[in-house]
């Protein structure tokens, strides 16, 4: 469906001036995405409406933006806005826009979206979407802090009967065993179940059929816990550190990513004493008056990112090489609190008073 989109090869180069065929590119290949996507009646006419549903300024796109967006959960008609909002900023200012917001890989990941939803809105066979719905309704009451596999799951239903009546083992194509995770994570939201595999997610180990999850219980029709908080920093040398607090349907955890890329995710459950310790340090540091951007004109550093969402509070606020009063106050509080020790090495890494 939107194979004209992303076929399109939208390499870009910092200086294309420096060679000829890298300067052709440049000139002809950028305004080629906004031609195709005018000419195939892709953009969308009322691309502000649809953005301001997503929360999204179009004032504040730029772009480097896009890990300020959640493109891997929008739908066809937010993504084909964010794309269009894009070019129609392209035409206002001018200049290389579009070009930078492919040097960022914005632009990329946009593109991979459209990809991701061709191959999620694809026919499955019949028997995987039966098969799927049946075994996660076994899967309703498998153990919490147990494991298995989405081939493991529907093992079990690759029975079939033939026509002479005989009892035959289906044998799986790679496309079905993509089909199979495919549909087993998509049903899986009917039954009010998220299977995660997010402690896996830096490893190599084969398709995705055969990649261990846990069973976790949501609400019935959500795609996942609810983040309520999370925060993150880094640097360009380094793995990113990220604290995540996740709301589920029976439960709260904790996300936890060492800056180690070897080592996995460490999930735990906070008690109420660490709840109640993070709640009065945001009181203590008045998160409520953090601005949204802390950002200072540089080209590396340490950037970091905190988001909030309850029931009290909502709160995005990002920063590069600036912080806000409270802020040590506040990554000394997850490190100790909660164990988390890359943070505490991090503070002692970075100047607060720049």
């Amino acid at each position: 469906m939107h194979r004209a989109l992303t076929c399109l090869d939208l390499e870009i180069v910092r200086e294309p001036s420096t060679d000829p065929r890298r300067k052709q590119a440049y000139i002809e290949r950028v305004p080629k995405l906004a031609d195709r996507l005018y000419s195939n009646s892709f953009a969308v006419e009322d691309y502000e409406a649809v953005l301001l549903k997503h929360e999204i300024k179009i004032k504040d796109l730029k772009p480097d933006c896009y890990s300020d967006l959640d493109i891997d959960q929008m739908d066809e008609e937010a993504v084909l806005a964010l794309l269009t909002a894009l070019v129609k900023k392209e035409e206002a200012v001018g200049g290389d826009f579009l070009a930078a917001c492919v040097r960022s890989e914005l632009i990329d990941s946009i593109l991979g979206r459209l990809e991701t939803l061709d191959w999620e809105n694809r026919k499955i066979p019949q028997w995987i979407e039966q098969a799927a719905d049946k075994a996660l309704s076994d899967l309703e009451n498998f153990p919490k802090n147990e494991e298995t596999s989405s081939y493991i799951a529907i093992e079990p239903y690759l029975k079939y009967v033939d026509k002479e009546g005989r009892t035959k083992t289906r044998g799986l194509s790679t496309q079905d065993e993509f089909d199979i995770d495919h549909a087993l994570r998509r049903q899986a939201k009917d039954h009010g179940l998220y299977l995660d595999s997010s402690a896996y997610e830096r490893m190599i180990i084969g398709l995705p059929i055969n990649i261990p999850f846990r069973v976790c219980k949501v609400e019935i029709g959500s795609e996942g816990p609810k983040n309520v908080f999370s925060f993150s920093i880094g640097d360009s040398l380094i793995t990113r550190t990220s604290f995540h607090i996740l709301l589920y349907a029976n439960s709260i955890e904790v996300e936890y990513y060492p800056m180690d890329l070897n080592s996995r995710k460490r999930i735990t459950e906070p008690t109420s004493q660490q709840l109640n310790a993070l709640r009065k340090c945001a009181i203590d540091v008045n998160l409520q008056d953090w601005n949204e951007d802390y950002s200072t004109p540089t080209l590396d550093g340490w950037s970091w990112s905190l988001t909030i969402n309850t029931d009290d509070l909502i709160l995005t606020s990002t920063g590069i090489n600036a912080y806000p009063a409270g802020f040590k106050d506040l990554v000394l509080c997850i490190a100790d609190t909660f164990g988390c020790g890359d943070f505490r090495t991090i503070l002692d890494s970075i100047d607060l008073e720049a």
